[in-house]
């Protein structure tokens, strides 16, 4: 696939919070470039083959996908191309252990085993008696990285997130992370604690870079997002930083 990538890494600006027109001009701009050029777009992002799969088939995109913070690459056709088997093998092992580990709190705790976002909607939105009042929604879809998220239908409030719980259940998934990896976990917690995100410290979108100019084979890559700081260190690089509303 020699001529140019061109990596959209600002997936929740465009996708979750653009309007339905600015995403359909989006969609018409990638295939009047893609087929007038030798340019291929793809997506770069901390999110889940599977939730990216889906944006990168509706628009037609025909560069690869570079998902969970450059911890594997896919082709347009869905192909695994590169992964740290080593690595999904313990998140996986942490999964399961924060899932046993985690009834101790309560016996009575749900558990939502879905992509996390719809799966915490869901939650939200659901009117019906689901059994269980209080819930943890983790991401089995993620393969080197744990999420996790909280949810409280309990009580005469409405359905809402628990950061109360969650913080309880991050610090169980804080020292399982330590048992299994050996090291402090690179945390990323929500500003309203209503989430906590882990990865290992060498996790870096960065480090997808020699397996995209090794299977692709670009003249170029550009990577368009809402940072300069993620690709300072290759000057292979281009990276444009833009500007995208609340």
């Amino acid at each position: 696939m020699p001529g140019t990538l061109i990596f959209l890494d600002n997936t929740e600006a465009i996708f979750d919070r653009s309007d339905a027109d600015d995403r359909d001009e989006l969609m018409s701009r990638i295939l009047e470039i893609q087929e007038n050029d030798d340019v291929h777009f793809g997506l770069h992002s901390d999110r889940p083959y599977f939730n990216l799969k889906r944006h990168h088939d509706l628009c037609k995109m025909t560069g690869p996908i570079v998902c969970e913070r450059g911890n594997a690459v896919y082709d347009a056709a869905g192909n695994l191309l590169y992964e740290d088997s080593r690595m999904s093998d313990k998140f996986n092992l942490l999964l399961a252990r924060f899932i046993a580990e985690s009834r101790k709190l309560d016996p009575n705790l749900g558990y939502l085993i879905h992509e996390t976002e719809a799966g915490v909607r869901l939650l939200l939105n659901a009117q019906a008696d689901m059994g269980e009042l209080r819930f943890f929604v983790v991401n089995n879809k993620r393969r080197y990285s744990f999420v996790l998220y909280a949810v409280n239908r309990s009580g005469e409030q409405p359905p809402r997130l628990d950061p109360e719980l969650m913080e309880r259940g991050a610090k169980i998934a804080r020292r399982l992370f330590k048992q299994i990896f050996t090291e402090e976990p690179d945390e990323r917690i929500s500003r309203d604690n209503s989430y906590c995100l882990l990865h290992v410290q060498r996790s870096h979108k960065a480090n997808a870079n020699d397996e995209l100019f090794r299977n692709f084979k670009p003249e170029k890559i550009f990577v368009v997002g809402d940072t300069l700081r993620d690709y300072l260190n290759d000057r292979r690089i281009i990276q444009l930083s833009v500007v995208t509303a609340p």
